[in-house]
């Protein structure tokens, strides 16, 4: 009974052992639904297609974004401008005379219009130059002074004081020592209002807002014959001062050539109906290395003090001039 147990167990092992290692059939019914949806599986490697179309809506806040930047705004160059801060003595070769004209209180016989014989020639000043807001603050002073000899070549009325001209025993006239000094204060605010770049060089379109203080101090003394001899002559000194003071507008334009090189050229004005005027325009070019800055140029004056008094003073100063101008920052 007992062999014929394991008899048994012995022929039905391998059978059992034959289908636990055997691979379950496949039937052709609904059970196969299962392996026709492994492909399905492969449906989360479908996003490539969606990650594409992320894409461009990734880059589409960017270009987005860009377009509502403004364009840069374009500014002037601060190379070689002659805005920095900066001192600049000059000397000013003057041309032109001076002149002492009777004014609308003139109420002599003789006429008080007199002629300086020859124009000062040496002038001085000194110019302050402090950047600003979009400009340029410039304070100047300058300054010529002369004395001259001549004659009375008529009867003249200066000031009070009687100037002699030709007579039988003075036919050349009272000799006449005069003496002028004139002093020009001169405030510029020169405002960068416009400019425009060409290749590689820049221009600068300025308008200017000025205030001028003119005066001229006349000193003129007559020596009167004392006997016929005209060996002794008696002094009589005659004094007048005349200013204005008025406010200017003008233009100016400058090129910046290069790091070195620029030229400028300005003019500005004012004047009152039969009352005081002044006219004021230059023109220079420059060179710049580093702290220091030459500048070669020309310049016109013309004023006239108001004429309601018993003289006033009018003249035309012209010339060329020379200035140094030295930078606190160095380029």
């Amino acid at each position: 009974m007992l062999y014929a147990g394991m008899l048994c167990v012995a022929l039905l092992s391998p059978a059992v052992w034959s289908q636990a290692q055997a691979p379950p059939t496949p039937s052709p019914g609904p059970t196969s639904a299962p392996a026709t949806s492994a492909p399905a599986t492969s449906a989360p490697a479908t996003p490539a297609p969606a990650a594409d179309t992320q894409l461009p809506g990734a880059e589409t806040p960017t270009v987005q974004t860009g377009a509502k930047l403004a364009a840069p705004r374009e500014v002037p160059s601060k190379v070689n401008t002659g805005a920095g801060f900066s001192i600049e003595p000059f000397y000013w070769r003057t041309g032109g005379n001076v002149q002492i004209l009777e004014g609308k209180a003139d109420n002599q016989n003789d006429p008080g219009n007199f002629k300086y014989p020859s124009p000062a020639r040496n002038g001085f000043g000194m110019k302050v130059n402090v950047p600003l807001a979009n400009g340029t603050l410039r304070v100047s002073y300058f300054q010529e002074k002369h004395t001259s000899g001549t004659n009375a070549h008529q009867n003249l009325n200066l000031y009070g004081v009687e100037f002699t001209g030709p007579q039988t025993i003075n036919p050349a006239g009272d000799p006449v020592s005069a003496y002028h000094k004139l002093e020009n204060f001169k405030f510029s605010y020169d405002y960068l209002t416009y400019f425009w770049r060409r290749q590689n060089s820049e221009v600068r379109l300025k308008t200017l807002w000025e205030f001028q203080r003119i005066s001229v101090t006349n000193q003129l003394i007559d020596f009167t014959p004392t006997d016929d001899t005209l060996t002794t002559y008696q002094p009589n000194q005659a004094l007048g001062t005349h200013s204005l003071n008025l406010p200017s507008f003008g233009l100016g334009i400058e090129q910046t050539v290069s790091r070195h090189f620029r030229w400028e050229a300005k003019g500005s004005g004012f004047g009152l109906l039969h009352g005081p005027a002044i006219v004021d325009a230059e023109g220079e070019i420059a060179y710049r290395r580093g702290h220091m800055e030459v500048i070669l140029g020309d310049r016109y004056m013309h004023f006239k003090t108001s004429p309601k008094g018993v003289q006033f003073n009018t003249a035309t100063v012209t010339g060329p001039f020379l200035a140094v101008r030295y930078y606190f920052k160095k380029q």
